[in-house]
């Protein structure tokens, strides 16, 4: 065990002054390393921007058509304006959107884009994109005014409206991963 009090004042502060200069001497290390980063950073996007003549292509020439004053036009000739055909038959709308806790936009929601959108398809997760558990608000709210047979406020549009729940990763290495998984489950409820 040391005993400081036996230490002499000039031994003390010796080993203050020692590990004042070790400190110092860690922090120009970090520091260095940081600066080589940043200059080796700079350097990298000065050469690409500065070569980018050489092997980025310029953008397609953009033609420009403007449409002022010609709504009055039928679809089929405004189409024709633009090399296009007017599809034939009815077209669905599908809005499909990750949805969290916001019941009052939601119903928001599905009451601005009723008369336009033929499925609205609700996608939960049971984790947030963090990972963090979460409860699944509207499927639970659709479940227990079923059981309890109470007033559902989304039952003007219950008809238009399928639910779906995502079994997220706890874990993630990034918050990306759970959003990406969302999305692509998004993509196998469409298919």
């Amino acid at each position: 065990m040391l005993n400081v009090k036996t230490w002499s004042g000039r031994r003390l502060f010796r080993i203050v002054l020692l590990l004042m200069l070790i400190s110092i001497a860690a922090q120009i290390v970090l520091w260095q390393r940081a600066r080589i980063a940043y200059v080796s950073y700079k350097v990298f996007h000065y050469l690409s921007y500065s070569t980018r003549p050489l092997w980025d292509r310029p953008p397609p020439k953009l033609t420009l058509r403007l449409n002022y004053g010609v709504s009055a036009l039928p679809a089929p000739a405004m189409c024709a304006r633009y090399g296009w055909r007017a599809r034939k038959g009815k077209v669905k709308v599908y809005d499909v959107f990750i949805f969290s806790i916001e019941m009052d936009l939601l119903e928001l929601r599905i009451r601005e884009l009723y008369d336009v959108v033929d499925h609205f398809i609700v996608l939960e997760s049971d984790v947030m994109f963090t990972g963090n558990p979460k409860a699944t608000v509207f499927s639970d709210y659709i479940k227990s005014a079923a059981q309890h047979n109470t007033t559902n406020r989304f039952a003007f549009a219950m008809h238009k409206i399928s639910s779906h729940v995502w079994k997220g990763n706890p874990d993630p290495k990034s918050t990306f991963e759970n959003e990406r998984g969302l999305r692509a489950f998004a993509d196998g409820v469409l298919a």
